[in-house]
């Protein structure tokens, strides 16, 4: 464990930090990298996983995991077609998923976009707004 800390402040500090790799690295916006990177900064415990999870959490985290590795919005889309083609109350636990899943991971990533913006942010925010797909809340 100790191995882990000391070679993650390495990759943090300069002259490494700085190394053409270690940029180029992050300019790419691997979410694992970034999560390695700012691991001391954020949570390690997802309250929303593990015994306590729910089908509708894993479902909308996989879309949204595929669309910030992706930058493409298809597996969002097809999330929430699914989603309106459910009853009025699996369309609320579906709901619920997808809010816990936006807050457990682009919402955890937000803390470690210091000075640059992944290319995935610009997109979730385009489509979350005007998307016609998710079903009214009764």
């Amino acid at each position: 464990q100790r191995g882990i800390s000391f070679l993650r402040r390495l990759l943090g500090e300069q002259p490494l930090c700085d190394a053409p790799w270690v940029k180029d690295w992050r300019d790419a916006h691997d979410i694992d990298f970034e999560k390695f990177i700012g691991a001391d900064l954020v949570p390690k415990w997802n309250p929303f996983s593990g015994a306590d999870g729910t089908k509708e959490y894993r479902e909308a985290k996989d879309a949204l995991v595929e669309m910030m590795t992706s930058t493409a919005t298809n597996s969002l889309d097809k999330f929430a077609t699914k989603c309106r083609n459910h009853t009025e109350e699996q369309q609320k636990n579906d709901i619920a998923g997808l809010l816990m899943a936006l807050c457990q991971e682009p919402g955890l990533l937000a803390a470690l976009e210091v000075d640059r913006k992944p290319p995935w942010r610009t997109k979730l925010n385009d489509w979350l707004p005007p998307t016609t797909e998710p079903p009214p809340t009764g």
